[in-house]
């Protein structure tokens, strides 16, 4: 069963009073000595709001994502064989305490030693019809899904303690109580896959405590693949080495610096920081300018004037920067044809 449908099944669990199409309930205990005891069989929807709700919360865990389907073969499908006695089961709506006991008697064998509730539960589904976009279509006629739900719950015993006994009105020792924990395993028959009944299917739930579908049906119920979830595609490696774009030495694994053509020049209002890169010039007396590709800040400002680190940033066309002594001092030229500094 896909996820889908995992999810479709589960709402008809929410507790929706008056608007709940579930019949007959039945159940057992089950014992440490694996004597069976308890027994009951009634009508769904004659308990009390609270047993209800209870009793959802637990069968909505048969749905559980890791839920999986297990295919039936000839053995299962023999007399004395699960999917044999899943189909008696569903065609008797759980009326008939024979077949009851039947299964009862399947998962006990199945059970180590312990005390654990089980439950089972009949319902009917008017499956809607759907279109392609997943629209209900509300006159057309729908097929009605007949199936049971069966959970295993371990009971837990709670020690017994002092209290207020409102029977006896004193304060005394409370007796010894069995709790019904959350169910360790659980199955759907038939399953739903393509919105339909799939009686060749049992959908199966077992949790790390406990997993007996291999002492039920014939086979271990396989393991739970998750979806493979999407990856982001991988980074192409760059190999590290230097190269020359029309005179301007770069790194590989940065972007190319741009021609000096697409580079904006200085008198097209480029001083006011509305250019797109700024090359920055780390400039030594030994050695030829390198350039690398910047992002500009608000802070940067056009200078001629060498700085400490001999740091020099331009703006625009980076040719026909020239290294003269002016005044006997050291400097660097840069030609502009109009310009505004602060």
């Amino acid at each position: 069963m896909d996820r889908s449908g995992l999810i479709e099944l589960r709402k008809l669990f929410n507790y929706k009073e008056g608007d709940m199409a579930f019949g007959n309930f039945s159940g057992c205990f089950i014992n440490t000595k694996k004597e069976i005891k308890g027994k009951f069989n009634e009508q769904f929807l004659k308990n009390d709001s609270t047993t209800i709700h209870k009793f959802l919360d637990i069968y909505r865990k048969v749905f559980s994502n890791d839920s999986v389907d297990v295919s039936f073969d000839e053995k299962d499908r023999k007399d004395g064989g699960f999917q044999y006695l899943a189909d008696k089961l569903q065609g008797t709506e759980l009326k008939n305490d024979a077949v009851n006991e039947i299964l009862y008697e399947k998962i006990r064998d199945a059970l180590p030693e312990n005390n654990y509730v089980v439950t089972a539960v009949y319902g009917t589904y008017d499956i809607p019809v759907k279109t392609k976009d997943k629209l209900k279509i509300d006159d057309a006629g729908a097929e009605v899904l007949k199936y049971i739900v069966c959970s295993v719950c371990p009971v837990k015993t709670q020690q017994g303690s002092l209290g207020y006994l409102p029977e006896k009105d004193l304060i005394g020792e409370n007796a010894q109580q069995l709790i019904i924990d959350k169910p360790v395993f659980g199955f759907m028959y038939p399953s739903f896959n393509d919105r339909a009944a799939d009686t060749d299917n049992v959908l199966c739930f077992r949790s790390k405590e406990l997993d007996i579908s291999e002492g039920l049906f014939s086979h271990k119920a396989p393991d739970c693949v998750a979806p493979a979830r999407k990856t982001s595609k991988p980074k192409k490696e760059v190999s590290v080495q230097e190269t020359a774009h029309d005179g301007i030495t770069i790194s590989n694994g940065a972007k190319p610096a741009q021609k000096a053509s697409d580079v904006p020049s200085l008198d097209t209002g480029s001083l006011n920081n509305d250019a797109h890169y700024v090359a920055e010039r780390t400039i030594n007396d030994d050695e030829e300018p390198r350039v690398k590709v910047a992002e500009p800040t608000k802070e940067e400002v056009i200078s001629s004037q060498s700085r400490k680190n001999k740091r020099v940033r331009i703006l625009g066309n980076t040719a026909g920067i020239s290294k003269k002594k002016i005044d006997g001092i050291e400097c660097y030229v840069i030609p502009v044809n109009e310009a505004e500094l602060n």
